[in-house]
């Protein structure tokens, strides 16, 4: 694998390369456990692009409210932020599901 398990996390906390290596990371780890032999050949599947697309999202959207937040004067300002905040939290529940289906697929193989 060309991703190290410990560079695997290390990537998450480096700006710019946790954008990209991440996703190189468990598409490996996915490809790996599919056929550990000629893993390099498997697909990553259409879910881990729908993870990465939503992954991405939900960091632009965690800098949108923490970005409103920080602006907020008023009352009306706080609950938009709030509204930003929650839509936020729930991007994370579906990141979170998609997760445990990539770790449940991992362990059936």
């Amino acid at each position: 694998m060309k991703v190290t398990p410990g560079w695997s996390i290390g990537y998450y906390f480096i700006p710019i390369l946790n954008l990209f290596k991440t996703f190189q990371a468990i598409k490996e780890t996915l490809q790996i456990s599919r056929n550990p032999k000629g893993w390099f050949y498997q697909p990553g599947g259409q879910l881990l692009g729908w993870w990465w697309a939503v992954w991405l999202f939900s960091g632009v959207m965690t800098w949108v409210s923490t970005k409103a937040y920080m602006k907020a004067e008023s009352t009306t300002e706080y609950q938009a932020a709030s509204n930003l905040s929650i839509m936020d939290e729930g991007i994370s529940i579906v990141l979170i599901i998609v997760a445990g289906n990539f770790v449940n697929t991992i362990a059936r193989i």
